[in-house]
């Protein structure tokens, strides 16, 4: 008996062949969409990239202030002023990039009055997938209004630190200062019941004086301090700059009172300064709290010291048929031929905004007769400390000394 045939199957590879082609049609699909977000996000980020560097560059503009107001030989029309940094308008940027264009927001607000200015830059663009500007990066910095020419200080070390700044005060305030507790300290420069200067500890201003059986005076002055060594009895030599010697009998009988006093320029001129000095066995100890100039948070002026025998032509003059063989110049410390700043100090301050020490003096004799002693100096470059210059009488202006 014959079995039944099984019927003939058509058309299955054709099935199978068609799945085939729609898997791997979807696939292809997700392959072209991967390639569009990568595109997009290629894009997107180039664009973003371009954005960034167009801010950076108007914040490093901005930056690249030339002068302050005011500033001498500064000329506005050729340069980028201070003044000159302030809120704009949107603006077009140019760019490379063909399928988008960037548009630029700056603004600036002023702090402090005008000595700081807080700006925030905005860069928007659109996408290939908007219309409108629906990206965007901000960046905000902050530029100082100081010269600058004093960029470069940025990199120095500080003169002050944290360990320089005992029992949390200012700096100015000397460390025998006694702290009141109320945010001031009193100083008293000849100790027990002499006159007391009253400190601001954040400031180091001096905000009063007060003499013992007297009221307390309110006044605004800057510490000014130093030492006064001798040496006398020969020709000065850098090492007697260095290390100079103990004062002598006649030494101290030369210092008169009041021994240093600070003679200020300014129209009109403020009140008188008050000074104070101390003789020890090997230098002269002194203070001056020198008021502010009327209506400024500064001072300028030349400081003098008083001595009986002091010579009256300096180097470099006539001969002095009349000068006394005990006659004595006055020398100042400097660490640079030419001192530029007042803590260099300089002949003549100009403009002291803060206190001032270690504003040191030597005195040496004047000479033998027929020599005019001339004060001692070394190498500025290998030992600044023992660099001194004419200081009283005034020197000879030249070309090398200020």
């Amino acid at each position: 008996m014959n079995k039944p045939s099984r019927p003939v199957q058509r058309g299955v590879s054709l099935v199978e062949a068609m799945v085939a082609l729609a898997v791997m049609a979807i696939g292809l699909l997700g392959v072209v969409g991967l390639q569009a977000t990568l595109r997009s996000n290629a894009d997107l980020s180039r664009q973003r990239s371009d954005a960034v560097r167009i801010a950076q560059g108007r914040i490093d503009k901005l930056r690249a202030f030339s002068s302050l107001p005011g500033a001498p030989g500064a000329d506005p029309a050729l340069e980028q002023t201070y003044d000159e940094i302030a809120t704009a308008p949107g603006e077009k940027i140019p760019t490379e990039i063909a399928n988008t264009e960037y548009t630029l927001y700056q603004d600036v607000q002023t702090l402090d009055a005008g000595r700081a200015k807080t700006v925030s830059v905005k860069v928007a663009w659109r996408d290939r997938r908007s219309e409108t500007d629906n990206q965007w990066v901000d960046f905000g910095t902050l530029i100082a209004g100081v010269p600058p020419a004093l960029a470069g200080a940025l990199v120095l070390p500080a003169d002050q630190t944290v360990l320089s700044t005992p029992n949390g005060r200012n700096p100015a305030i000397p460390v025998q200062a006694q702290d009141n507790g109320d945010g001031s300290s009193t100083f008293k420069p000849l100790g027990g019941e002499g006159v007391g200067w009253v400190f601001n500890d954040v400031t180091g201003v001096i905000t009063s004086i007060c003499t013992p059986g007297l009221p307390c005076v309110s006044t605004r002055a800057y510490l000014l301090a130093g030492f006064v060594s001798f040496a006398t009895g020969h020709e000065p030599a850098a090492a007697d700059a260095e290390v100079p010697a103990a004062l002598g009998p006649a030494d101290q009988t030369s210092v008169l009172s009041p021994f240093v006093t600070v003679q200020r320029t300014g129209s009109p001129l403020p009140a008188a300064d008050s000074c104070v000095h101390k003789v020890f066995p090997g230098f002269v100890a002194y203070w001056c709290a020198v008021p502010l100039d009327t209506g400024t948070a500064v001072w300028s002026g030349r400081s003098t010291l008083h001595l009986s025998n002091l010579a009256t032509l300096p180097v470099g003059d006539v001969p002095d048929t009349r000068r006394s063989a005990d006659a004595v110049r006055v020398c100042r410390y400097t660490t640079a031929l030419r001192p530029t700043r007042n803590v260099d100090h300089p002949l003549d301050y100009v403009d002291v905004g803060g206190a001032l020490t270690n504003q040191n003096f030597l005195v040496i004799s004047a000479g033998d007769g027929s020599n005019r002693y001339a004060c001692p100096a070394d190498d500025p470059d290998t030992q600044p400390m023992t660099l001194t210059l004419e200081h009283q009488p005034e020197p000879v202006p030249t070309s090398t000394t200020p």
